[in-house]
């Protein structure tokens, strides 16, 4: 099982604005649906509500959310990260799409981070947690323009 993080950031570390992405980036978009297709994507019940689509195709999607009566068809919810992780184990490719307060509690406990990574400042009021050079490697850079790349990283 690899457990790993996808997310776009800018430089200031932000993902959105009142619930929504603030950026237009169609080979992010593309870059997203090629890496999670197929697998399991693990997200908030807002970052759920933002979808255009509900739920993403040709994945298994999970939606964690405090409240217990929570229901959003051909998902699975959990309440907690304990529970969803014990569940998850079955599958090889598990992916953490947001929103922030999800990316804040799997940082530490995640394989890899799939970061889109937006050279450019951005108003938000939703942020990424800084990736700590300490625990992170970054073993592959895309640049793909002056004004993006996609890297990976691994644990240390």
């Amino acid at each position: 099982m690899t457990l790993s993080i996808i997310a776009a950031i800018s430089i200031n570390n932000t993902i959105g604005f009142k619930n929504t992405i603030v950026w237009n980036i169609k080979q992010d978009r593309i870059f997203f649906k090629n890496i999670t297709k197929n697998g399991v994507v693990v997200m908030g019940r807002l970052t759920y509500e933002s979808l255009l689509t509900k739920p993403l195709i040709n994945r298994v999607n999970i939606i964690l959310s405090r409240n217990k009566h929570f229901l959003a068809k051909n998902c699975l919810i959990f309440t907690n990260i304990k529970d969803m992780l014990d569940f998850i184990k079955k599958y090889d490719k598990i992916f953490i799409i947001g929103g922030s307060q999800i990316y804040y509690q799997t940082i530490d406990i995640v394989d890899k981070l799939y970061i889109t990574f937006i050279k450019k400042n951005y108003i938000g009021d939703t942020f990424f947690p800084k990736i700590k050079e300490k625990k992170w490697k970054l073993v592959s850079e895309y640049i793909f323009n002056s004004e993006y790349s996609f890297r990976e990283y691994i644990k240390k």
